[in-house]
């Protein structure tokens, strides 16, 4: 496992609990990013939340990889499969204020910010789509 595949396991996943925690956390999800034939590139974790949403929790691709796509292309799919499924056609995610990368990574895809920087430092930002649950 390289160095950026542990920095950002642990990172997704602290926290992350077992059989007798509370329903909001055994909801938490992961899935990893791949390529055909290769080692994982990235992680994509996700929550369904109450109602019609779906919180994209934390997103990473390899350094080498980044602004190629993969990213963009992880949270699509996430959509898509959440469509699919009925959770929900809202999606959301949290994001540093202090990070215009990440925020413009988020605007790019159709996120808006629903909540400007609060106490915790971070913009909340949240996409629609015009399908519903189903």
């Amino acid at each position: 496992m390289s160095s950026w595949q542990a920095e950002a396991g642990n990172s997704a996943f602290y926290g992350k609990s077992g059989r007798g925690a509370s329903k909001a956390k055994r909801e938490q999800e992961y899935a990893v990013v791949g390529l055909a034939s290769k080692a994982p590139i990235g992680f994509i974790r996700y929550k369904h939340k109450a109602g019609d949403a779906v919180e994209i929790v934390f997103l990473a691709i390899e350094p080498a990889l980044r602004g190629w796509g993969y990213g963009s292309e992880a949270v699509r799919l996430l959509e898509e499969h959440s469509l699919r499924e009925g959770w929900g056609n809202s999606f959301q995610a949290e994001v540093p204020a202090h990070n215009g990368l990440n925020l413009y990574f988020w605007l790019r895809l159709g996120y808006r910010p629903v909540r400007t920087e609060d106490k915790s430092g971070e913009v909340l930002m949240v996409r629609r789509t015009q399908e519903g649950p189903g």
